[in-house]
């Protein structure tokens, strides 16, 4: 895993990112669609409203 980075990243980024880090996993597609609903993009770089 690389280190994250400072830089700001993009919605595309994120999904790109994370759908490549799934496909190495091999997580069944209920997983994700459950992992995805609990962290929503952007959470980590954007501070919540």
């Amino acid at each position: 895993m690389q280190p994250a980075k400072t830089k700001a990243v993009t919605m595309d980024e994120a999904i790109a990112n994370k759908i490549e880090v799934m496909e190495l996993l091999e997580i069944p597609l209920a997983n994700i669609e459950r992992w995805l609903a609990q962290r929503p993009f952007g959470s980590a770089w954007r501070p919540r409203a």
